[in-house]
């Protein structure tokens, strides 16, 4: 059977564990949590938008054959 009784701790780990599960009372807003915030929570979401928007309806891959234009309404030559 497995017992813990033989069981050595790291003392780094424990501490690192004990920051790790009480992050939320130790949060504090400084700039890089807010630079980080605005980048990865308002532009990157912001950005896919702008760029599925900007595609969407451009392309139509249905029933394209080798050398045909995959935009929706080809531009004439």
């Amino acid at each position: 059977m497995a017992g813990s009784e033989n069981l050595k701790t790291d003392p780094a780990f424990e501490r690192w564990a004990t920051m790790r599960e009480t992050t939320d009372t130790h949060f504090r807003w400084n700039r890089r949590n807010i630079r980080l915030t605005l980048i990865f929570g308002v532009a990157v979401p912001l950005g896919v938008y702008a760029l599925t928007s900007y595609t969407m309806g451009r392309f139509n891959f249905i029933g394209k054959r080798r050398g045909q234009s995959l935009l929706a309404k080809p531009e004439s030559q």
